[in-house]
């Protein structure tokens, strides 16, 4: 008779454990027996777009209610009073509501957990949230443009909501260019998310952003984050642990016209493979940390325009990025008036750059440029290259390969006024077919060493190829065939030192159209033999 109670008892406590079990399992899948809601504040009178319905089923359920908020408090559930309109492409079905009073409250209150809240308000012509209740993490959650082209929203307050799960973020305020203020939560960090391409994009009155909340352990894609934000000055990055899974950076800051500073030291660009139009037109740019050699690899292969017209830039240490799988360096640091100290990678060969058009266009205040791990072997077009970098006095190319499928020079030295002296000889022009303006006002240049040993026959246009170089005494240009060039006016003018031009032995010289002014002001030149022209 004990060892039936003693069973008894044991089955009665199995059951109560498999019960309670079951109920507290239950009860951590429901939401505690409370209203969860949204405060939303619309500043105009008449049709407003409250919500966008595309996907969003919760909103068709029992488990919502929509109610105006009369001045002295009473709630008006306006349910019935909602309807659905078409809209365009960014939400094919908007619902609106007849706003009654400027800066009118409403609520939405909830007691189910929405399954997403992808696009919930994109289109609405909402203009403050002043409390926004979520405390429901799903698995994989997904804000993805979420307030879409609101275009009145001002002002944003996350405080109670949660970003536990959520693994996109991308356009979340996508073109909201009335956003002024955004208040995250202020509880444990979110880890998950992945995608922040375009969060802010186009928020063009946001002036800072505090993003402390956010991991970016997880994160790969940042590409066009603040893109367009032309008012943002400061924003501030969690610290203390290394974002080390990103993989694009493209347009990140791109149009950030006010951004004084950025301090990307915990950012990892091991597995970056685009940092294109990065920094773009950070004209006001003053300080920029990045991070350090240690996270180097050879991922990347975007980077043109990055640094284009960060004109407030003084220093720039590219040292923790590898530029080994790079062809395109055009227009990297175009516009970089104030730069004066460039450090570039060093300890590998970049060997795969084919463009470098405009890369140092007005760098004003550069004086010495290392270029000795940069490789031309490949490279194509070297135009405007070093446009009026007036200060430049010492230029460091490689040395182990010949440049030799180089076909546009155009203006690559234009405006190098304090260059004493040119190497080229490690160049070749026999592919190329525009050296014009190569050396136009580089006046105070002695000494030009070009290519030797090679007859370059494809060349077009010689046009204001030395003007002004009025401290060269001597020119060689025997391995530059004039067979095929049209265009040689003003190639000469102003040379006034100039006393002797060699030209290559080419039969006969008879597709030139241009050359006026060839020869104009060349003082101290006594003979020239044109007679194969």
């Amino acid at each position: 008779m004990e060892r039936k109670k003693k069973a008894y008892n044991f089955l009665c406590l199995i059951i109560f454990i498999l019960f309670f079990g079951e109920l507290k399992a239950d009860n951590d899948n429901k939401i505690p027996d409370k209203s969860y809601e949204m405060h939303i504040y619309f500043q105009s009178k008449g049709l407003q777009s409250l919500y966008c319905d595309d996907n969003i089923k919760f909103f068709e359920t029992d488990n919502i209610n929509f109610y105006r908020i009369k001045e002295d408090g009473t709630k008006i559930n306006i349910n019935s009073l909602l309807r659905k309109d078409s809209s365009s492409y960014y939400c094919r079905s908007l619902i609106k509501y007849n706003v009654n009073s400027v800066n009118e409250k409403i609520i939405i209150e909830f007691k189910n957990n929405p399954q997403t809240l992808k696009k919930l308000f994109s289109g609405s012509s909402i203009y403050k949230i002043e409390r926004f209740d979520y405390p429901f993490p799903i698995d994989e959650n997904n804000y993805n443009e979420m307030f879409y082209q609101c275009t009145e929203l001002t002002y944003v307050d996350f405080n109670n909501f949660s970003f536990e799960n959520t693994k996109d973020v991308s356009s979340m305020f996508n073109n909201c260019k009335k956003l002024e203020t955004v208040i995250f939560p202020k509880n444990s960090k979110s880890s998950y998310v992945e995608n922040f391409m375009r969060m802010f994009a186009h928020a063009e009155s946001l002036t800072s952003i505090d993003l402390t909340y956010f991991s970016f352990i997880n994160t790969k894609n940042m590409a066009y984050m603040f893109n367009g934000c032309k008012n943002l000055g400061y924003i501030i990055f969690p610290k203390n642990e290394t974002a080390e899974n990103l993989l694009l950076l493209n347009n990140m800051f791109d149009g950030c016209l006010n951004l004084i500073s950025v301090d990307l030291s915990y950012f990892s660009f091991k597995n970056v493979e685009s940092m294109a139009y990065m920094f773009n037109d950070c004209n006001r740019l003053s300080i920029l940390i990045l991070p350090k050699e240690n996270n180097k690899s050879n991922a990347l292969q975007n980077v043109e325009n990055m640094f284009y017209d960060c004109k407030e830039l003084t220093s720039i240490d590219l040292s923790g990025i590898s530029l080994i799988n790079v062809k395109d360096l055009s227009y990297m640091f175009y516009g970089c008036s104030n730069l004066e100290t460039l450090i570039l990678p060093s300890n590998e060969k970049a060997i795969n750059v084919v463009d470098f058009s405009f890369m140092f266009y007005e760098c004003g205040k550069l004086t010495s440029i290392d270029l000795s791990n940069i490789s031309f072997v490949n490279a194509t077009k070297l135009p405007f290259m070093f446009f009026n970098c007036s200060n430049l006095i010492n230029i460091k190319f490689p040395t182990e390969e010949k440049a030799i499928n180089i076909i546009d020079f155009q203006g690559m030295f234009f405006y190098c006024q304090n260059l004493t002296s040119i190497d080229l000889s490690n160049f070749s022009f026999e592919k190329a077919k525009d050296i014009s303006g190569l050396f136009l006002y580089c006046s105070n240049l002695e000494n030009i060493i070009l290519p030797k040993n090679e007859i370059a026959s494809n060349i077009e246009d010689i046009s204001f190829m030395f003007t002004a170089c009025n401290k060269l005494r001597t020119i060689d240009l025997s391995g530059i065939s004039l067979t095929n060039v049209k265009d040689i006016s003003y190639i000469f003018t102003y040379c006034t030192s100039l006393e002797s031009i060699i030209f290559a032995n080419d039969e006969s010289i008879n597709k030139i159209e241009k050359m006026s002014y060839a020869f104009s002001n060349c003082y101290k030149l006594k003979s020239i033999d044109l007679s194969k022209f």
